[in-house]
């Protein structure tokens, strides 16, 4: 037997040993019978340490308490939960409970309380693990907060009808909403100059939105690129501007200069809704046969890593508002699997999450009875773009009908305006059962016949896609000869370590020589520190090879080989700031080699923040580059680069007869900038654009400190704005924010307390604002500062009084708040803004006088300890 097999059993034979000793040496109960606190958990005999804290739930003090050190574990009384969070009335130290809340169902167990000099107390593991309850330390203040995140479920109501909400802040009505400017700049030697500039607007009018994008080279004429006008009710949508048709994939897409129309018998909104703005013609997002953006959320800091069939496209690190974009990615009809991995940390650990983006008919699919019908009208091409051809008039229409939640058709006509022929379209969409999608389209186009079939299927631990393609002579161009094409995938996971693939492809046109292939491929996952690939590349049995190694904790190596390059790829995090990177390139034909290394820094831990120094060396020399990136909020970005004779797997040629001259570009200086504004009613701000479109809105501000003497900026970096109760993806540099992708409507917007100083509370609890499609909304929270006074209250001789009113007076001689001291004769209050005040104590005088016993003090910045009241002994 293998020594590895051989470790594994004996691990295995040790871990059994253990639970078993561990079962054996647990006390059984019988079933359905819960254990007593009392009995379960007797008083401590351990050394105590007794600890006097505030604590608050939430935002509410629920006073100062006996609280518990014990073994490094503290411990807090149980019955302020009971009162506070609240816990149902079932739950003590003598009974279980069992109890459904917002966000799950809580088994209570009392054998987590322990009793301590004759009550209940329950550690901060216990709140943690079965309660679900947060804890906060504050050691400036010598307080411990606890946030309760769920509230139980009660018996539902008749609901009631409710009313009708007014905004606090409503949606401007901007004729001008967005600005968005990108620029690159280059300038090469020998002398070569580019520069590149694309500028974009849009705003609200006449009942819709309006969007115009110009952009060209510097040294030639501008164009015109895209232009609309939309506007959208709750069943129809039309635009009037530049546009493409949206057939299936068997009629070739026109684009024109016209009008588009959109109705459906439900609701319009989710056949044109797009979350993030694709800077493309698209109206309708039934077909995903286009370039557009994937993105997502994921863990702060982390990496993102975008795979076509396991192979790395690109990597990206996540910023802070845990959000992700991959722009331009061309989703086509291929039968390849895309996915994002998602890393908590660094690419050398397993990932946190994979969120599959594969295409699917499926997205073209209507519920039972629904009925979407979409045509266009116009004239061929870009009207407004000078070098553009103009070919005639075009027009299309299609209709979709869901004859059953699983069955959909669709048919479709269009005038074609180079040929001037009319081409037509029919097709089904079925879904057989949960795992199973088909699709049947046959189409007539230049006077040729042509049939798509696509079946998807899907599992737990397995994927299937096959596709058939076969086009009539004339079919999508003007002349031809025939051709049709077959491609099948299909994915296996038998075992956590093992992912099998195989391909098959057959093509055929005209009469060429068929195109067959069958070819597998797989990753094994051999250990935790090693896996090993291989994946067809293309369908001429090219392959893939890849392998990852992880050396140390930060640090691994990929060896890959693909189209003919063999590539070492090292890296190593040195810190959270720094890391390092080498890549070495050779090509075994003709011995051409390439190494670069690279070191990357973030100052100051600033993700939005990078600098990157880069050296090469191979037959061409020895080469360096650098570059500098900075996000100085979240609509600014620049890029500036260097780049002299640095060589990578581009550089590199595999055929021996095409070696490279002398005539190649050896330095080489860029710049690009990025600049994205959205106005408000009052001003600028900066925003994400992709964020805004013509069914997407959102919301910016920044946060401001009420002072004495008027309104101080506070840098919002820190901070977490809740959109209804929720942490939705913001950006948030430079003290002000933007939160986009918002659907219109109200909107309840607040500071989330967890994230802010103790001392900053909000001004007003919940703001409700209104948000519509393409504009933005200000909102600027205020916030005011809070401190307290805490002292003891005693005699001449140290004696605590009990009990006893305190009240806290302002210049006015108006009381503000009153509180009383504990059994300690400690008293504290909370929620003073800063300035003058006067504490005073009540002191019972005989049986009906009172004596007052008072100390000013002076709040500025920080909360006051130590005000102490001394009374006389006779006073007493």
């Amino acid at each position: 037997m293998p020594s590895d097999v051989t470790d594994c059993w004996l691990k295995a034979v040790l871990i059994a040993c253990v639970v078993l000793a561990l079962l054996c040496s647990v006390p059984l109960f019988a079933e359905n019978q819960l254990p007593d606190a009392s009995s379960a958990s007797p008083e401590f005999s351990q050394e105590e340490e007794l600890m006097i804290l505030e604590i608050f739930f939430d935002r509410q003090s629920a006073g100062v308490h006996r609280c518990y050190r014990i073994a490094d574990e503290f411990w807090f009384p149980f019955a302020l939960f009971q009162q506070y969070a609240p816990l149902p009335e079932s739950c003590s130290h003598h009974s279980g409970a069992v109890f459904r809340t917002t966000l799950g169902t809580i088994e209570f167990d009392p054998a987590i309380l322990r009793v301590i000099e004759g009550q209940a107390f329950i550690s901060y593991e216990g709140l943690k693990n079965n309660l679900h309850i947060h804890t906060l330390f504050n050691k400036s203040i010598y307080a411990v907060k606890f946030i309760v995140p769920w509230r139980i479920l009660t018996k539902r109501q008749p609901r009631a009808v409710p009313a009708e909400r007014t905004p606090d802040i409503a949606a401007p009505d901007n004729v001008l909403s967005f600005l968005h400017m990108e620029s690159q700049w280059s300038y090469a030697v020998p002398a070569s100059r580019y520069g590149y500039l694309e500028l974009e607007a849009g705003g609200g009018v006449a009942g819709g939105l309006w969007d115009m994008t110009g952009s060209g080279d510097l040294a030639g004429k501008p164009v015109l690129s895209q232009f609309h006008w939309t506007t959208i009710s709750k069943h129809a949508a039309l635009r009037i501007g530049t546009g493409s048709s949206q057939h299936y994939s068997l009629l070739e897409s026109m684009p024109y200069s016209g009008i588009q129309f959109a109705w459906n018998n439900r609701d319009i909104l989710p056949n044109i809704d797009n979350d993030r703005n694709t800077q493309s013609d698209v109206f309708l997002n039934l077909d995903r046969n286009q370039r557009r953006s994937i993105e997502g959320l994921g863990p702060s800091g982390g990496i993102a890593e975008l795979r076509f069939d396991d192979y790395i496209v690109a990597r990206q690190r996540i910023p802070f508002n845990r959000k992700f974009v991959f722009r331009n990615v061309r989703m086509n009809a291929d039968p390849r699997v895309i996915e994002v991995y998602l890393y908590d940390h660094s690419i050398y650990e397993k990932p946190s999450r994979i969120v599959d983006y594969t295409r699917s008919v499926s997205s073209r699919s209507l519920a039972d009875g629904e009925m979407l019908v979409h045509g266009s009208a116009g004239f061929s091409g870009n009207i407004l773009a000078d070098d553009n051809r103009h070919e005639g008039w075009t027009g299309s229409g299609a209709f979709l009908y869901g004859l059953s939640d699983r069955l959909t058709l669709e048919a479709s006509l269009q005038k074609h305006p180079e040929s001037d022929s009319i081409d037509g379209l029919i097709g089904t969409i079925l879904s057989i059962g949960p795992e199973w999608n088909s699709s049947l389209y046959g189409a007539w186009s230049h006077g040729g016949p042509a049939i798509d079939f696509s079946l998807f299927g899907y599992g737990n631990a397995w994927r299937f896609t096959q596709r058939t393609q076969w086009n009539g002579r004339k079919i999508g161009y003007a002349s031809g000869s025939g051709r049709q094409k077959h491609a099948m995938r299909l994915q296996v996971r038998p075992f956590s370590c093992l992912n099998t693939l195989l391909y098959g492809y057959y093509s055929k046109e005209g009469g060429a020589d068929d195109v067959a292939s069958l070819l597998p491929g797989g990753t094994v996952l051999l250990s935790s520190w090693l896996s090993v690939s291989a994946a067809p590349d293309d369908e001429k049995g090219d392959y893939r090879y890849e392998a990852n190694i992880r050396v140390l904790q930060d640090m691994d190596v990929r060896l890959r080989y693909d189209q003919n390059v063999l590539t070492t790829d090292l890296g190593y995090d040195i810190d959270n700031n720094h890391s390092v990177q080498f890549l070495h390139f050779v090509t075994p034909q003709t011995g051409q080699q390439a190494l670069n290394a690279s070191w990357y820094w973030h100052p100051g831990g600033d993700y939005g923040s990078r600098v990157r120094l880069g050296l090469s060396q191979s037959s061409r020399g020895v080469g360096v580059s650098g570059s500098w990136s900075k996000d100085f909020n979240v609509g600014l970005n620049a890029v500036l680069a260097f780049n002299n004779n640095m060589n990578q797997a581009g550089s590199l040629f595999i055929d021996e007869d095409n070696l490279p001259g002398d005539d190649y570009t050896k330095c080489a200086v860029s710049f690009a900038l990025k600049w994205d504004l959205g106005r408000s009613s009052r001003r600028f701000y900066p925003i994400e654009r992709s964020a805004i479109n013509y069914t997407r809105g959102g919301l910016t501000g920044s946060l401001k400190i009420k002072k004495v003497d008027g309104l101080e900026g506070y840098s919002v970096d820190d901070a977490a704005i809740l959109i209804n109760g929720r942490k939705l993806g913001q950006r948030q540099t430079g003290g002000t924010f933007f939160i986009g992708n918002l659907k219109p409507g109200l909107y309840t917007v607040s500071v989330d307390p967890e994230h802010l100083p103790v001392e900053l509370v909000a001004d007003r609890q919940h703001q409700v604002v209104e948000v519509k499609s393409g504009d933005i909304t200000e909102v600027e929270l205020l916030l005011k500062e809070e401190y307290g006074v805490a002292g003891k209250v005693c005699t001449q001789s140290g004696t605590p009084l009990l009990q006893l009113p305190v009240s806290i007076v302002d210049t006015q001689g108006a009381v503000v708040t009153t509180s009383a001291t504990d059994e300690f004769g400690y008293y504290r209050v909370d929620g003073l803004e800063a300035g003058a005040y006067v504490v005073r104590v009540s002191l019972p005088l005989g049986e009906s006088g009172v004596t007052l016993f008072e100390r000013a003090c002076n709040i500025s910045d920080d909360f006051l300890f130590g005000i102490d009241i001394v009374v006389p002994e006779q006073c007493q």
